[in-house]
């Protein structure tokens, strides 16, 4: 921690959770649970052990933890001279309200358990709510008003769940019970998962789960896969659908009202803010689909009366496409490239004005279209602002004007709103975009071609500049009292540094510089490079130099490749030998490698070939410089970009050696398969993601196998090293198996790394060094002509 205003400065290691009270303290736990409080302007210290959460009053006059002694946990509140005020034995869990002035706990005393509220007024208060002998208190969960809150209480004897709201200001308790309560449904129960349950703002309405008592014990003696099934078998069981043992539901306490607003049918449902109506929708009706977001009828649920009604047909999902406002009046949608907004209450659909002859949609795939998503929507609900390309637009909800507001096209230049910490999150809580008070400035992101940095947009529409320029910025946070800024900054060779800003004064700081021990070691440095694919594209690339360039050497050189990497030149990358995929930047060209990282255009239908024409032009602008040797070229792709790198080598002998990780080989084997890590098949992948075919195998089986790398396998020449996860859930193994086959029967020359318990990243730091360590020792082999080393010797001879 450091003052921006002195040198004053404070180190604190392993610390987390920290925050600030009144600028006069500082409060933070450590790694053994003890909570430390820092008096800013004496530098004294308290410690308290054993602490297993803290909460502070709104008012910063209390603060409350939990902790645990040999016996028991205690809920202790102190002021912050340290005093103990009250004490409360047996606390297991508490909660604050968001308004920080009160918190309702639950004791368990053995023979007595009780919920507790406290009140942090002037003078403490106490209530208690409910107590009992046999009840286990749980899912203790606060109204956003603070109004009222709810809990559950589970009777293992009795083997049910019992359901409690508490109006606070009333001091009324009503208890959901089921056997008496209309329309329940036989054989269900409150669901006691954790995060479930939450409360209307106004207090009248309770949302939760039921679940079935007793699951089926009898098991069908054989699956049923049907080819008209809009959802395959395999995905029914990832989502638990078979079971159907989950059903959303709502209750009013006050007027006894209970509704199911999830069935068989529509087993789906998001809420807007105000909880008081629910999108409800299913994957079962209709056809089968292959899109990566399907398609769906979305039905309003209004959750005051039960009334619903089809608000949008054959929809398709994804949380670009949609946006609830913040107060919950509203949904915006994208249809055919014209947004529109619903009003939940009237019943009214209206067209944004101008949106119709604006491209809003974001078509990055074959067929896979989206929006490019909202900033958010004013907070008097009068504005919803949106996003093309490159700009922000502020379009009424009556639907009569849509004007530009930044002007970034003309330059280039992305500009997005930074999105706050204030994003309301709440179980089943739909896509709500952020509230936005258009009377004060707006912090902008600004993205252009190799620069970045963040701006203000006043309430005039004028754009001041916070920070711009060539390096990446990110991470900013504004003061609350003034407009001061603090972010942070990087680029290729300048590690992350914490900047502080006043831009109406300039005055500018570093806080902290990470790293510092880089600027003691030589760097090397980059190039953008400019090329031209078959269709005299422009596209970009960057080259990174060795550590120790001798510009009167040749060097050898690493190709990696996956999609478009341009935007990854202003990151700074810490040489280590801990890396998810073994490719870590900065240790290769310290190692003396040059690395190449080309940008990718895909041609539909032909994404194979694609990648050869753009990383062969890319290559060979490179070579034509002289500054590195052609025979000593390397080529390395992780996934997708594998899947490039086993492409390229089946049609050219350019690279001396190739390296693929995670890859797919088989486009036809990969395509008739299902995702186990969501029991999804992966048509999707290539009809209308990132395989970019755009059409089915059967309607263009040519260019499936015209783009697949097990169709000309016969053809590698190049030495591969291949590796893979055993338990990889995204990208099977097999593919690597296979490819690793054909290459034995073929007597070529590869070997194949499998890591037994990693997926499709390595996770475990002996396998992210074992594989660093045998890249390295690949490419010191074929690169630069270091004998080899045992495991590769014998892999090879």
């Amino acid at each position: 921690m450091k003052s921006v205003e002195n040198k004053i400065s404070f180190q604190f290691p392993n610390a987390n959770e920290g925050m600030f009270i009144n600028e006069k303290l500082f409060i933070f736990l450590d790694k053994t649970r003890s909570l430390h409080l820092l008096d800013l302007e004496k530098g004294t210290l308290i410690k308290l052990d054993s602490i297993q959460k803290y909460s502070v009053s709104a008012d910063n006059r209390y603060l409350i933890t939990l902790e645990q002694n040999k016996k028991e946990n205690l809920l202790l509140i102190r002021n912050f001279e340290g005093k103990i005020l009250e004490m409360i034995v047996g606390v297991k869990e508490y909660k604050m309200n968001n308004f920080g002035n009160a918190l309702v706990g639950f004791i368990d005393n053995q023979e007595i358990k009780s919920i507790l509220l406290i009140k942090l007024g002037a003078v403490i208060s106490k209530f208690k709510i409910l107590e009992g002998s046999q009840e286990i208190y749980s899912n203790l969960t606060w109204s956003e008003s603070s109004g009222s809150l709810a809990f559950l209480a589970q009777n293992s004897k009795q083997n049910q769940n019992k359901l409690f709201h508490y109006l606070v200001k009333q001091n009324k308790l009503s208890e959901f019970i089921p056997q008496s309560t209309e329309d329940f449904p036989e054989g269900f129960q409150v669901s006691a998962i954790p995060n479930t349950l939450t409360i209307s703002p106004d207090d009248s309405r309770l949302i939760f789960n039921i679940s079935k008592t007793l699951k089926s014990e009898i098991l069908d003696p054989v699956q049923i896969w049907n080819t008209n099934d809009a959802v395959v078998y395999s995905e029914k069981v990832h989502s638990g659908e078979l079971d159907n043992t989950l059903i959303t539901v709502s209750w009013q306490p006050q007027n006894a009202i209970f509704l199911k607003i999830t069935d068989k049918d529509r087993p789906y449902c998001t809420l807007n803010s105000s909880k008081d109506f629910a999108l409800v929708f299913g994957f079962n009706k209709g056809k089968p689909q292959y899109d990566e977001n399907r398609k769906v009828d979305y039905y309003v649920t209004d959750l005051r009366t039960g009334y619903q009604h089809l608000l949008l047909e054959d929809h398709q999902m994804g949380l670009h496409n949609t946006s609830m406002s913040s107060r919950g009046t509203y949904i915006a949608y994208l249809s055919n490239n014209e947004w529109w907004v619903y009003d939940f209450k009237t019943k009214v659909k209206i067209k944004l004005a101008n949106t119709d002859n604006r491209n809003f949609e974001n078509i990055e795939y074959a067929q896979g279209k989206k929006s490019y998503g909202i900033g958010g929507w004013s907070s008097d609900e009068k504005y919803i602002l949106l996003y093309d390309r490159f700009d922000i637009w502020k379009a009424s909800i009556d639907g009569k004007k849509t004007s530009k507001i930044t002007r970034g096209s003309e330059k280039k230049i992305k500009f997005r709103i930074v999105p706050d910490d204030k994003k309301v999150f709440f179980p089943n809580s739909g896509n709500i975009g952020q509230e936005l008070d258009l009377d004060k400035p707006i912090t902008l992101s600004a993205t252009g071609e190799n620069k970045t940095g963040f701006f203000l947009l006043s309430p005039r529409g004028e754009l001041k500049e916070i920070s711009y320029g060539k390096s990446l910025h990110s991470k900013i946070s504004k003061s609350i009292n003034a407009d001061k800024f603090i972010y942070i900054t990087q680029s290729y060779d300048s590690p992350p540094s914490l900047v502080y800003l006043n831009p109406n004064t300039q005055e500018k700081k570093l806080v902290f510089q990470s790293n510092m021990h880089h600027f003691n070691y030589n760097w090397g440095r980059q190039e953008f490079i400019k090329y031209k694919n078959s269709a005299n594209e422009e596209l970009n690339g960057t080259l990174y130099y060795p550590f120790n360039y001798d510009a009167t050497s040749n060097y050898p050189m690493l190709v990696f490749v996956y999609e478009e990497l341009s935007y990854r030149n202003l990151y700074y990358t810490n040489p280590s030998r801990y890396n998810l995929t073994g490719f870590n930047l900065s240790s290769l060209t310290a190692a003396g490698y040059f690395v190449l990282m080309p940008d990718i255009k895909y041609k539909i239908g032909d994404t194979g070939f694609s990648a050869v024409d753009c990383v062969l032009a890319a290559t060979k602008k490179v070579i034509e410089s002289g500054i590195i040797d052609k025979e000593r070229i390397a080529l390395m792709g992780q996934s997708f970009g594998g899947y490039e790198t086993n492409f390229i080598v089946t049609q050219t002998n350019l690279f001396k050696t190739a390296i693929s990780g995670v890859s797919i080989f088989d486009l036809e084997r990969m395509y008739l398969s299902i995702s186990e890590s969501a029991g999804k098949p992966e048509l999707w992948r290539f009809e209308s993601q990132q395989w970019r075919m755009g059409t089915s195998l059967f309607e263009g089986r040519e260019n499936y196998e015209r783009n697949s790398p097990s169709t000309y396998v016969e053809s590698i020449k190049t030495p591969m090293l291949i590796w893979s996860g055993a338990e990889d859930r995204q990208v099977n193994p097999d593919q690597s198996v296979a490819l690793y086959l054909a290459l034995r029967r073929l007597e070529k020359k590869g070997i194949l790394l499998m890591y037994p318990t990693e997926s499709h990243s390595l996770m475990l730091k002996k396998s992210q060094i074992d594989l660093y360590n045998r890249l390295n020792d690949w490419l010191a082999f074929y690169l630069k002509n270091e004998p080899p080393k045992d495991w590769i010797k014998k892999g090879l001879q």
